[in-house]
Formats: C-alpha cells, sequence, structure tokens
C-alpha cells in the first residue's frame, strides 16, 4: 500500500509539475515558443517584436551606453536595421555570455547578437548567420609589465580570461597541451570583460587574453595604465545564432543585410562609430578592426 501511495504521489506530483510549465509558458511568457514552431519572418511580423540576446560587456559590439539605460555598439546598429526592415520594434535581453546558448534554447530570445564565434562545437547545433567579422585574440597587460612581450611568456602567470569564450579555450588549451603545459600557468574566468579588466589592473591577475577589438578598446580608454601586446593569436569568425526552427529565409534574409552593409561600408561606419578612437590625452588612434 505504501508504494502504491508512493507511485501516486509521483504520478500526481508530475501532473503538477506539467500543469505548472503548461500555464508559464501560457501565461508567464508573451514570447515563449515551443521547439517545433518554426520562426518565419510572417511570425516575426506577427509577433511586432525581434528579441535579441546579447552580453553589454564587449565594446565595440555591446555595450551600454553613458547613462548605462540603453545597450548600443556593432550588433545592435545591425539589429536595429534588421527590425526595421522587418518592420517590427527590437528588444535587447542582456545576459551572461555563457549562458547564451541555454537561453537561446529555452527561446528567451529569437536570435545571439553577441560576438559569438562559429566553432565546430557551436556550428551544427544552432542555425547560424554568415560570418560578419573576423577576429583573434591579444594580450593585454599592465602598462608597468616588462617581462610579458608573447604568449609563451605567460609561463608561471596568472592569466585573465572571459568565461566561456574563445580567450579562455585559447589558454586552457595551452596549458593542458601545448606551449604552457607544466609551466604552473593558472587561468582566472570571469563572467564579463570587465571583470577580467577590473582584476588586472588591481594586480589579481598577472596578464589577460581578450578579442583583439575589445583588448584595444580597453588599451584606449585606460593608455595610464594599460597596453595590449602587437601579437594576435587564432583566427575566428562572428556570427548571429538563432532558436531552433528558424526558417531559411529568416537566415537569408540577414545574409543579405550582412552582405549589403559589408559591401557599401556601412558596417565599417559601424566599428568608427563604436571604438574608442583616443587615448585619455585626447590624441588620435588608428582603427585596430580589419
Amino acid at each position: 500500500m505504501k508504494v502504491l501511495s508512493k507511485r501516486l504521489d509521483k504520478i500526481f506530483a508530475g501532473l503538477v509539475l506539467v500543469l505548472v510549465l503548461v500555464v508559464g509558458c501560457v501565461v508567464g511568457f508573451s514570447g515563449c515558443r515551443g521547439p517545433s514552431e518554426e520562426l518565419t519572418i510572417a511570425a516575426l511580423k506577427k509577433k511586432g517584436e525581434l528579441v535579441v540576446l546579447t552580453e553589454p560587456n564587449f565594446r565595440p559590439y555591446e555595450y551600454y551606453d553613458d547613462s548605462m539605460t540603453k545597450i548600443i555598439g556593432v550588433d545592435l546598429e545591425i539589429a536595429g536595421l534588421i527590425a526595421e526592415r522587418l518592420g517590427v520594434s527590437l528588444r535587447v535581453v542582456p545576459w551572461e555570455f555563457d549562458g547564451l546558448f541555454t537561453a537561446l534554447n529555452s527561446h528567451k530570445g529569437d536570435v545571439i547578437m553577441a560576438a559569438r564565434s562559429l566553432t565546430g562545437e557551436n556550428q551544427g547545433y544552432f542555425p547560424h548567420s554568415k560570418p560578419y567579422a573576423d577576429a583573434c585574440q591579444k594580450i593585454l597587460l599592465p602598462k608597468d609589465c616588462d617581462d610579458i612581450k608573447e604568449f609563451r611568456d605567460l609561463a608561471g602567470k596568472k592569466v585573465g580570461v572571459p568565461l566561456g569564450t574563445t580567450s579562455e579555450n585559447c589558454v586552457r588549451e595551452a596549458v593542458d597541451f601545448g606551449s604552457l603545459k607544466d609551466t604552473k600557468t593558472k587561468v582566472l574566468s570571469y563572467v564579463t570583460n570587465s571583470m577580467v579588466v577590473h582584476n588586472l589592473r588591481n594586480k589579481y591577475v598577472d596578464a589577460a587574453l581578450l578579442d583583439f577589438r575589445a583588448a584595444e578598446n580597453y588599451a584606449r580608454e585606460n593608455s595610464d595604465t594599460l597596453k595590449v601586446l602587437p601579437e594576435r593569436f587564432g583566427k575566428e569568425k562572428y556570427v548571429f545564432f538563432y532558436a531552433r526552427g528558424t526558417s531559411q529565409e529568416v537566415v537569408d534574409f540577414v545574409d543579405n543585410i550582412i552582405t549589403e552593409i559589408r559591401a557599401d561600408g556601412r558596417l565599417s561606419e559601424f566599428y568608427a562609430k563604436h571604438e574608442v578612437k583616443t587615448d585619455k590625452t585626447g590624441e588620435s588612434i588608428k582603427d585596430g578592426h580589419e
């Protein structure tokens, strides 16, 4: 009898959980979309908004404006153009970088626009756009650091990296299998780029490895305390990732916009608008983007 009672309790609990999830989807999440529902241009227009997931700590791609109330950047310029062409509003949802794919898989947004790299691990799991940016890594250092001049000089140092990024993968692979193996190099991962830089400036880490545009922008903003090494590491491409069930027409629609803004120079204008142009002395510095 106790066994039967326990079974009935489990069945009842399971039914309650299902009911809660269904009600939550219907009532609590107006944008909730089942994984079997295809996201088409018509569906986006009917919904009336494009929901973008991003991590607003990565200038020039996505960052808060001076008022700290609006997320701006290269990716959001493109998002705004896409929404305008669709005739819908744009809603930007900030999220931790390492949790973006989980959020997309849970239908918290329609697309990730967060300077995410196309890798072997994520290439086949979510639909994605064509590449819109080329990227690589650079080392960011305190200005008074003289003993780190290239990647192998990170041996035995504490290296800060943003969590869940190719920067983190680059250093960890070198520590596990490459040039930094058996060197007692410590890799410290932080949730955001700004946390990495904060710990670098306060000497909790000896060096940081970041996307080269981010590293250059931090060096320009903090030219009295930070510097960036010229050497570049790795080659990668940034793409936008869509929720599973996104139609090919949506992918093609965005790809056409990417092709258009690369050809007519608007993408370069977006970089020029959002990259830091001067150091603290006001001296103009040449762009670092490719």
